[in-house]
Parts: structure tokens; sequence; C-alpha cells
């Protein structure tokens, strides 16, 4: 991974112990004020941009509360990587990213999830293409990590919902044809986008980490960027 001279990037600036926190806080407010898709606070989020916006929360969670983007920003003041596969190439560059592919790996990481770190999802979906072929696609997922607690993560998430499911009581999931040129991830949506789209809470067991598609975590802890 490079950065070249159009983007900021933030160097020796050390992760506070009040930083976790922060945080928090900043996330709790979004919940606290009920922001949705509908709402002002949306179009700051992703800095009016109408697109799928669960990495554009982390980054302007982690911008507001530290008054920097960890992620680094382009010189036009947008996140450099406002995607999932942005936020977890960045982790992978600088070696915090903690990989989960099967359910015996991701046990562990309760032991190891801090308040601040951020959790991935990517689930298989399958779909059908315009010429009738049947095809698995992924999408992919984000959002911050508030605490374990009673062997459960507490997540806070920008772009989702927990309203729709389907007859089987999965999460409906729609698609779009971008590939990833904007929002937050390659293909698809987690979770369906719609108007009740919104910053929630979140409870997970190690089950439902499993069966809605974890794939690992960032470490955002004692961080010197």
């Amino acid at each position: 991974m490079s950065v070249n001279n159009s983007i900021m990037s933030y160097q020796n600036i050390p992760w506070r112990k009040d930083n976790k926190a922060k945080v928090v806080s900043e996330a709790e407010m979004l919940v606290r004020n009920h922001v949705t898709a509908d709402s002002n606070e949306y179009l700051k989020i992703t800095q009016g941009r109408e697109e799928q916006w669960c990495a554009d929360t982390v980054n302007y969670v982690y911008q507001m509360a530290l008054g920097f983007n960890p992620f680094g920003i382009k010189n036009n003041g947008e996140y450099l990587y406002p995607n999932v596969s942005g936020l977890k190439n960045w982790a992978l560059f600088h070696g915090r990213y903690h990989e989960s592919k099967y359910q015996n790996e991701t046990a562990p990481h309760f032991d190891t999830f801090q308040t601040g770190d951020i959790i991935i999802f990517k689930a298989p979906y399958t779909v059908k293409t315009s010429d009738g072929k049947m095809v698995t696609r992924h999408a992919s997922h984000t959002g911050i990590i508030k605490e374990v607690k009673g062997g459960k993560v507490i997540t806070i998430e920008g772009n989702a919902n927990i309203r729709k499911k389907d007859k089987n009581g999965e999460y409906l999931l729609v698609h779009n044809d971008k590939d990833g040129q904007n929002g937050n991830q390659a293909i698809g949506d987690f979770q369906e986008v719609n108007h009740d789209d919104g910053v929630i809470e979140r409870v997970y067991s190690l089950q439902d980490l499993a069966d809605y598609g974890y794939s690992g975590y960032v470490d955002m802890q004692g961080l010197t960027f």
C-alpha cells in the first residue's frame, strides 16, 4: 500500500488513554440522536455522498473523536478509505488485522476485543445475474466495538437495521452495481438499505458472529501514526 503526495497522512500522533472513551462517546451520540439515512447527520457522515455508509461511520466517529482521521484523508478532505476493504487493507498494512476464517478462530477474539476496535464482516450470498446464472458474491459490513460483556460483543454500527428479515429469519440483502466505487463494500449490502437504516447498537454472541460472516477485527489500541 502506497501513499501518494495527494493524501494527508498522520504520523507520530500517540493514542492517548482517553481516546477509546472519546470514540465510544462519539458513536453513542449518533445512536442517541437516532441518526438514520433520512437525517441531515447522515450526509455529514458521508460527506454529502449518498452511498452505503457503515465504513463512513467509522471514519466519521474517529475523526470527530480524535480531531483527525487515523485512516487518512485526501487533500480535498474526503476519507481516504470510505469502504470496508480499504479499512481492512489499512489494518493489514499496519499489521493490525486479526483474521478469523473459522468459528474456533473467533472464540479467542472475545478475549482480545477492546473498546474502539473495528469489527469486520464479509458474508457470501448467491444472486442470479441478468443472463440467468447463479453466482456467489460477498457483502461486507463494519462497526466499532463498544465492549465485551457477558460473553457477547457489543458494537455500534452505521448503515444498519434490525427491522426486515426474510421468511427464514435472515436479514435481507440488496445488491448494487457500483462494485465498490463508493460506499461500504465490494458488491452488495450486509443488511438491506432502506430509510430505517441508521446508527444502532448491536449485540453478538459467538454463534451470531459466525452467522453474520464475521471475518476479523482491526486492533486500534496503542497506536502511533
